[in-house]
């Protein structure tokens, strides 16, 4: 009987590109798998990330604490150097654009690529469902010099983890120990990209060097990786120590104060790594002098919010 594609994806809802996608995967390997039950998809997904690597096994897992006193959390990623070595050893396509791509940017220790991290809450299902259930944080990541062109395409970027948004919620400063994993796992110990890393390509061995040093997300993701207030704080960007909200602005204003809305970029004095760090250990100084009210308006003077688990701590 021949199969009605008008009925096909009724019973449980897929996107007709999702499953236009199934029809031709099928009809080009022209044979139906033994198993194709939920269980036998899940198995087959097990053992494509059961991969060794020289830097230990594909799929890895963080410990994470939760907001439960003594509770933790494991959270599975997929480690960035044996992903790198993996897809450059078993794509031969990705291989050879690699090569292509370390002879038209040189790489070393002392000239490393640039490692692009990005972080995004994927909605699956009903975007308009109250309590969507399915939400995910989900972190990519990719190099640089792999060029625009080639980074317009979602096959360029790697996965670095995803995790159920009520999950996040559940942890200790949240997104921020999330992300602060991520980005410690591109330094992991033996397998430091910043160190280099062996990769064996299509015409030869490579050492591929690589920091990360450039960040990418929405508003709303980059407050939760770095708990910051935004716009419901009186100092509106986390890079910027002396930029107020005009609202918040007092009367008189100090002479080193500048306006939200001042489009004099000169006039921005950037915060450093130092003076960061020094309202970090101000906050956690005044975290055991202060009581809950006065320290939340602190943090919204600060325009940041005590995170001893977060990115920023590390």
């Amino acid at each position: 009987m021949a199969l009605n594609l008008a009925k096909l994806g009724r019973k449980s809802f897929m996107t007709q590109a999702a499953l236009a996608e199934v029809l031709k995967a099928v009809r080009e390997a022209d044979e139906m798998p033994d198993g194709i039950s939920r269980h036998s998809i899940k198995r087959a997904r097990d053992r494509a990330v059961d991969v060794e690597t020289p830097f230990g096994p594909l799929l890895k897992t963080w410990t994470l604490n939760l907001q439960e006193e003594g509770k933790t959390m494991e959270v599975h990623y997929l480690d960035p150097a044996a992903n790198l070595w993996h897809a450059a050893e078993s794509c031969a396509e990705f291989s050879a654009f690699l090569s292509s791509k370390l002879d038209e940017h040189k790489c070393s220790i002392a000239c490393p690529w640039s490692i692009i991290f990005y972080a995004d809450e994927v909605s699956p299902g009903n975007q308009l469902k109250v309590n969507n259930k399915r939400k995910l944080q989900t972190v990519y990541w990719s190099l640089k010099e792999f060029g625009a062109a080639a980074l317009s395409c979602e096959h360029a970027w790697f996965v670095l983890t995803t995790v159920r948004t009520q999950s996040v919620q559940r942890m200790a400063d949240q997104m921020s120990q999330l992300t602060k994993h991520a980005m410690n796992s591109f330094y992991r110990q033996g397998a430091d990209l910043s160190a280099g890393v062996l990769l064996h390509l299509a015409d030869r061995r490579q050492v591929l060097c690589a920091q990360l040093s450039m960040v990418l997300a929405d508003e709303a993701a980059l407050k939760q990786m770095y708990e910051f207030k935004g716009a419901s704080g009186k100092v509106v960007c986390f890079l910027c120590r002396n930029v107020v909200q005009k609202r918040y602005a007092p009367a008189p204003m100090h002479p080193s104060l500048v306006l939200h809305t001042c489009s004099d970029d000169t006039k921005f004095l950037r915060h450093t790594e130092r003076s960061l760090q020094e309202v970090l250990d101000f906050l956690q100084r005044q975290h055991v002098l202060m009581n809950k009210g006065a320290f939340e308006t602190l943090q919204t003077n600060m325009g940041l919010n005590r995170c001893p688990q977060g990115a920023l701590a590390c």
